[in-house]
């Protein structure tokens, strides 16, 4: 099967962050299938181009980036994604399947081209937090477009899905996660049971991952008298902020991290923290389980579907009460967690196998029209 990539968002040099979990996806889906990526750019004065990212084809379609209103916009993206997609075909051959990342905007342009080439779209939704009714009619009627007209939608988390059908109450959508590359995140060979307490969390610093309240609760278990280390790496708009905030605690700011990196961390760690205030799914946190850590996380949508009692413990979003409690728990070793366990409750939903086979019942689901 030949499988078209359509997303949203995906990695360049720009911003090598962007949608790579996107990117893991279309990673995992080539060793089964013949993928190849296209990526609308919205840029002026960039040509076309095509490489080779890894083991992925992708081709790279610009369009003008100032054009003024949602319909404009949206059809200019549109007008690129078919480029792309005619310039794929010719190179590699015709597509059988469409397999779009995210609503707005590949997941609209993904039907229209759908039906131009008369193969089934199949689209992935990761939004977090999914309210469209916010958003401009226009918006909303081309998400409730993307949605319907896809032959198969997949949501990546149960609590997602909930919040789509809140949209749209006649939908019917399958429940795939993320992957996690397990093949990559391993556990460490040489462990040690005696270091210090060490936390460790990742990702952009904004206002929705919550790190203002892990310095929170930092501060309460310093001002307990308890001894322990937290380490954040991204980077992002409140990077500033918080390493002020955080000026006389034991937490330390890394800057982003290269995976290899990430993964020397994630194994380094006494336990990974994701003190999001909502998240769709929570990839890092499957990362650190693969990895065969615990995870101290929220209740914020995504992370009850990843982490269950056997690979950590979940928090109130925004309770920096709570989160110092369950900090606690871990530093004075109230709870403790079996390695083998956490690993294993991982791979065997989110792993790189399990992942192919749900996704492949979807695909198939589509290309029938069941």
């Amino acid at each position: 099967m030949r499988v078209l990539l359509l997303p949203s968002w995906y990695p360049d040099d720009g911003d090598p962050l962007a949608g790579i979990f996107i990117r893991d996806q279309a990673e995992v889906l080539a060793s089964v299938y013949d993928v190849a990526v296209v990526v609308p750019v919205g840029v002026t004065g960039r040509r076309s181009t095509q490489g080779v990212d890894g083991v992925l084809p992708v081709f790279r379609e610009p369009f003008s980036g100032r054009v003024p209103g949602v319909s404009a916009a949206l059809n200019a993206y549109r007008r690129a994604a078919e480029r792309g997609a005619e310039r794929a075909r010719a190179a590699v051959g015709p597509f059988d399947i469409i397999h779009a990342h995210v609503s707005l905007p590949a997941g609209w342009a993904a039907v229209d081209l759908g039906r131009r080439l008369g193969i089934p779209v199949v689209l992935t939704e990761h939004l977090s937090p999914f309210d469209p009714a916010t958003g401009a009619p226009k918006q909303q009627e081309k998400i409730r477009e993307a949605l319907t007209a896809s032959d198969a939608v997949v949501a990546v988390s149960p609590h997602l899905r909930e919040q789509m059908r809140r949209f749209q109450p006649d939908l019917k959508s399958a429940i795939v996660g993320n992957v996690i590359r397990d093949s990559f995140f391993t556990p460490s060979s040489e462990d040690d049971p005696g270091r210090s307490v060490r936390f460790f969390s990742a990702g952009i610093l904004t206002e929705q991952k919550g790190f203002s309240v892990l310095v929170d609760a930092t501060r309460i278990l310093v001002d307990e008298g308890m001894r322990l280390e937290v380490v954040i790496a991204g980077d992002g708009p409140l990077r500033m902020e918080l390493t002020a905030a955080a000026a006389d605690l034991p937490v330390v700011f890394f800057g982003a991290l290269s995976r290899e990196r990430m993964r020397e961390e994630l194994r380094a760690c006494s336990a990974f923290v994701g003190p999001s205030l909502h998240e769709s799914f929570g990839v890092v946190l499957g990362e650190a389980m693969a990895c065969g850590k615990p995870v101290v996380s929220t209740r914020c949508g995504g992370p009850e579907f990843v982490v269950g009692s056997e690979a950590g413990l979940l928090v109130a979003p925004g309770s920096a009460g709570e989160l110092a409690e369950a900090l606690a728990s871990v530093v004075e070793g109230r709870v403790a967690f079996d390695p083998e366990a956490i690993r294993s409750s991982l791979v065997t939903r989110f792993g790189e196998e399990a992942f192919l086979a749900a996704i492949g019942a979807v695909y198939e689901r589509a290309r029938a029209g069941a």
